[in-house]
């Protein structure tokens, strides 16, 4: 048994940063990962991530730019860059959610001046490598653009790792017990049985949470799906970050990257599955419609995938993250459903679960995370696109 001031579970980024936030004040930390370091099962791996500070949701404006900051920190003490500040242009029909709420946002911020709205004759002008609808008008945030995931999670864990945090990797948790202000997690691999325990637990165990949750009796509305990624070669692209959001659809776009003379493209639909059945899914009715996209929208690109990879995502039924405590174990606090968009927010999501466990009022709000805002009773039989019940 060793005992620990907190544990968290969960090694992805929001996991990683939570306990770097927890040592840096001085708490001893041990940060418990289900698979070796590094691996690819879970939602934190892969080349890159869009990341931008403006969205359609206020609250996620708020955190952006401190999230900005703590990614330029890591920078600044790594010696290396992750962002690329070249642009986000999302484009679309006048149906695009997202498109219509990145314009309102704009509208009401002090940033007019960082974004361009245009309609269809401006586009074209501007990127005649593509072809766009009629009817389509996009906005270009020029402040957005790319961050490198594989670098910058590792970056975060030796960054958290210098801060004292000591990180067990290939540790499974079966078992969760909280008892007079104390937590004790079981767990390991099945010739290394270990408990740890702690004054408070923070779980961020991406499309796993779903088990953990049964151990805490604690059932949430969400939904693992396997997202597949593309990568394609190319003759002429956009020179920057895209996302397409039109009529139901919703794809995104990245510039060459990490892989030489590939740029990654696909769509942000998944298909439902458990987290380890996920290589038992078919997923080629979104590969068909990301290679259709292509065709009618960027012939320079060779529309024959070079590279596939998965990606998995864990929904919320509003696609907006569940940040929340127990209900019955205050010294427990969760952190999942980031629904594809969690990457980006790791610094300032860890930030706020660090708060929640150890008794302090959070900087951001957190009400739009609340677990409650679905109602009292939940459908987890089957996941149900809802409001509220």
């Amino acid at each position: 048994m060793s005992f620990f001031d907190y544990i968290v579970v969960g090694a992805g980024i929001n996991g990683t940063w939570a306990a770097a936030h927890l040592a840096k004040r001085e708490h001893s930390v041990v940060l418990l990962e289900k698979f070796p370091l590094p691996h690819s099962r879970g939602s934190s791996h892969g080349a890159s991530r869009i990341i931008r500070k403006v969205y359609p949701q206020p609250f996620f404006n708020d955190m952006m730019g401190p999230a900005y900051q703590q990614w330029h920190e890591l920078e600044q003490e790594c010696g290396e860059k992750f962002i690329t500040s070249n642009g986000l242009l999302v484009f679309g029909t006048e149906t695009g959610d997202t498109l219509k709420g990145m314009i309102g946002t704009f509208e009401r911020s002090n940033n007019r001046d960082k974004c361009q709205v245009m309609g269809n004759d401006s586009l074209q002008r501007s990127y005649p490598m593509a072809n766009f609808e009629p009817s389509a008008f996009g906005i270009l945030d020029e402040e957005a653009g790319s961050i490198k995931a594989d670098k910058s999670l590792k970056a975060s864990i030796d960054h958290a790792k210098r801060h004292g945090v000591q990180v067990v990797d290939n540790y499974s948790v079966d078992g969760i017990i909280s008892h007079s202000g104390l937590v004790r997690v079981q767990g390991g691999s099945m010739n290394n049985r270990k408990e740890f325990v702690g004054r408070g637990l923070v779980i961020c165990p991406g499309p796993w949470a779903m088990d953990l949750l049964k151990i805490l009796k604690f059932p949430l509305p969400l939904e693992a799906q396997r997202v597949p990624v593309y990568y394609f070669k190319y003759k002429d692209f956009l020179p920057c970050v895209f996302i397409y959001d039109s009529n139901g659809d919703y794809f995104y776009g990245i510039p060459e990257n990490e892989y030489p003379g590939l740029l990654k493209l696909g769509s942000h639909e998944g298909i439902p599955t458990l987290a380890d059945s996920r290589d038992q899914v078919d997923c080629s009715a979104i590969k068909k419609k990301v290679i259709e996209f292509i065709k009618r929208t960027f012939p320079g690109v060779d529309p024959k995938p070079a590279v596939e990879e998965v990606c998995m995502y864990t929904v919320t039924p509003d696609w907006v993250p569940i940040i929340t405590r127990h209900p019955c174990h205050s010294n427990i606090v969760i952190g999942c459903g980031f629904s594809g968009t969690g990457f980006k927010l790791g610094p300032v999501t860890g930030e706020i679960l660090a708060d929640m466990v150890t008794g302090q009022t959070p900087k951001f709000d957190i009400e739009p995370f609340r677990h409650d805002r679905f109602g009292s009773v939940y459908q987890t039989d089957k996941f149900v696109h809802m409001s509220k019940l």
